[in-house]
């Protein structure tokens, strides 16, 4: 079971690394910030819908909705379905005050491969509609329903109904996929582009022939009365990624229910379980030949066999010179789900050998080059999460870090890391006290040096806490910048912190821009919130009712 723990190591660390991933978000910023929608609010008739949206026309759009879920792997060249399921149900909405909607998906038929169907009559939800002359779905609520439930297949449709303003920027919350959308209009051709921040080590912004599919046809009022969508999302485990297809048709159809009156709660969804269908990681075989070891490599999508997978690391280890691999690599010799998975069984070995293998590795990637840039943040995330992480990884980061040749992105990213590096060591018992200060020094000059984005995630990353009280300050000082950029990631990183929630709601009081704002209202927590600072909660919900939902639940 020692490997059950790295992998739980890893995937904690993946998830600091992937701040990592902020510092690209932030060049593609959404139009408006990410909304809710609360239970406790739903049959709060408190105004009318806005005049001439989408809403105020009385509107109840209903659907038959198909819906296929395809669980594939990733290889194009050698793709092998692992999961499929075919759902097919009615699904109604309702406006029930201002720009809230309460929906009902209806005659719910699930089909997975192997089983038998299962039936289920109702699945009610909650949504909130943007302002405009199309509906937009800009928030959704599952009303408890269980993460992994089929079902859960819904929020995809909600999105992919969505018609949004042309020119402007969109991101949905309630999307795993966290993608951007614009939206464009020629002569009643709707069309919608996605983008994805390239340097997350799942994007799929490098592969064009990924671009989601979507048609929608307007005709009677303001939302489609068809729609056509296909879109692939990452299956992640840790670094290993699968592709979950979703492929979805909606025809309108006439109204079949009164939505009025439901009355919902937050766990309304909670009693709908559902049994997991896993995939077995079958019997370990030796490795005893470079093509075994390609072969682990290149079915651990499908076999999930991590015991395998750290056999076929070793047998690297000993026949593959890190020059030979990154060759291989950044010639596109092997697959990426090859290149993606050998990263991925080297960080599990928590060894120094094979630390300094991917180091060897990340330095030997050619620099400059756009190509091999997700590489390079695939090595960086391996490296930091190895078990064994050491000072060598540090140094070799810094470099990285500090090499006007590298792209920006790759240069940003090994800042970021350097603040995973100093807590994971931290965390394996070792002294980093002289690290601490060294990257304390770094993260002030790049502060100093004009946008400390990068720079202000990689304190957050280390924790301000282990860092010169300087970091610390710095950092709060950049939550009253002028760039939006730096006080996003400021409140992003001081909000983990109760010390600074006084500054955070002083700052949220005059804050300008609507992301920053989200951003310090979803750190916050409820339960550690002082009284002073729940009554100037309170009176700012009052006067930001762009805000007054998300800080009622806050404050509940």
């Amino acid at each position: 079971m020692r490997w059950l723990k790295k992998i739980g190591l890893l995937l904690g660390l993946v998830s600091l690394v992937l701040v990592a991933g902020f510092f690209w978000l932030l060049h593609e910023l959404p139009t408006r910030p990410p909304q809710t929608v609360a239970a406790q609010n739903h049959l709060v008739a408190d105004a009318e819908p806005p005049a001439g949206t989408c809403l105020a026309s009385g509107i109840r759009p209903a659907y038959q909705v198909q819906v296929s879920v395809v669980t594939q792997t990733a290889d194009p060249a050698n793709t092998v379905e692992m999961y499929h399921s075919d759902l097919t149900f009615r699904l109604q909405l309702q406006p029930t005050g201002a720009d809230r909607l309460t929906g009902m998906a209806a005659d719910i038929q699930i089909s997975e491969a192997g089983q038998s169907p299962v039936l289920i009559d109702e699945f009610p939800f909650l949504a909130r509609a943007q302002g405009g002359a199309h509906l937009l779905f800009s928030a959704y609520n599952d009303l408890g329903l269980m993460k992994q439930h089929p079902l859960a297949v819904l929020a995809q449709v909600i999105k992919n109904l969505s018609v949004g303003e042309p020119g402007d920027v969109y991101r949905f919350a309630y999307d795993g996929l966290a993608r951007n959308y614009r939206y464009q209009n020629e002569q009643g051709n709707w069309q919608r582009q996605a983008s994805v921040p390239g340097a997350l080590p799942m994007s799929l912004s490098a592969a064009p022939t990924l671009q989601p599919d979507w048609q929608v046809q307007l005709g009677r009022d303001c939302a489609p009365d068809f729609m056509s969508a296909s879109e692939i999302q990452p299956l992640s485990l840790g670094q290993q990624d699968a592709q979950l297809v979703f492929r979805m048709q909606a025809q309108r159809i006439d109204p079949f229910r009164d939505l009025s009156g439901l009355n919902l709660t937050a766990a309304s969804n909670a009693a709908l379980h559902w049994t997991l269908q896993t995939v077995s990681s079958g019997d370990t075989q030796a490795i005893q030949s470079v093509a075994d070891m390609w072969a682990a490599f290149g079915n651990f999508a499908q076999t999930k066999n991590v015991a395998q997978l750290q056999s076929a690391a070793r047998f690297l280890l000993q026949q593959v010179q890190p020059l030979e691999l990154a060759a291989l690599i950044s010639n596109q010799q092997l697959t990426d789900a090859q290149s993606r998975d050998l990263l991925f069984g080297l960080s599990l070995l928590s060894s120094a050998a094979a630390e300094q293998y991917l180091l060897d590795v990340l330095t030997a990637l050619p620099a400059g080059d756009a190509a091999a840039d997700l590489a390079k943040v695939r090595t960086m995330v391996a490296v930091t999460g190895n078990g064994a992480v050491s000072q060598n990884a540090y140094d070799t980061l810094q470099q990285v870090a500090a090499d006007r040749a590298e792209t920006a992105n790759v240069r940003n990213n090994a800042l970021i890391s350097l603040g995973s590096v100093v807590q994971q060591m931290e965390t394996q018992g070792q002294d980093v006290s002289t690290l601490s200060s060294r990257l304390s020094q770094t993260l002030l000059n790049q502060m100093n040096k004009g946008d400390a984005a990068s720079a202000i995630l990689a304190a957050g990353n280390a924790g301000l806490d282990s860092l010169d009280s300087a970091v610390a300050d710095t950092v709060l000082a950049r939550l009253s910048s002028g760039n939006s950029k730096e006080r996003y990631s400021a409140a992003l990183v001081l909000s983990r912190s109760a010390d600074y929630y006084d500054r955070l709601i002083s700052q949220l009081e005059q804050e300008t821009s609507p992301l920053v704002s989200h951003a310090i209202v979803s750190g916050l927590e409820g339960q550690t919130l002082s009284q002073s600072q729940r009554q100037s909660l309170t009176t700012l919900a009052a006067s930001r009712p762009d805000l007054s939902v998300q800080l009622a639940q806050l404050l509940d």
